[in-house]
């Protein structure tokens, strides 16, 4: 089973984010987080597989939070779910195992 943390700005694509992702019997929810730096903490505390992480969000990009992530835990698996296209080609060049368009819908996360 993949452990997984959701880190986005907005409590409503967390909300639909974790209602799709509690459909896949492989995938259990760890942590949640509308704060990213809180979301970035508990990295080590959780020790996810793999994190569903916004791109743009107030506080900071999501692909500097991701470099920073990969700093930290090498291994890691990120997959960007976001409503910008535009990062895409940054996104793989960090070796993110997917890049999701909002609104993403069950068959696609599968």
């Amino acid at each position: 089973m993949l452990k997984a943390i959701l880190i986005d700005d907005e409590n409503i694509a967390l909300k639909e984010l974790t209602c799709l992702l509690s459909e896949l019997e492989e995938v259990e929810i760890i942590g949640s987080f509308s704060d990213p730096f809180e979301g970035f903490f508990h990295i080590d505390l959780l020790q996810p597989d793999v994190i569903f992480l916004d791109i743009d969000m107030p506080q900071i990009n999501g692909i500097y939070l991701a470099e920073q992530i990969f700093k930290k835990q090498k291994n890691i698996h990120i997959v960007f779910v976001t409503a910008f296209n535009d990062y895409a080609i940054q996104a793989f060049e960090l070796n993110a195992i997917d890049y999701l368009l909002k609104p993403t819908s069950l068959e696609r996360l599968q």
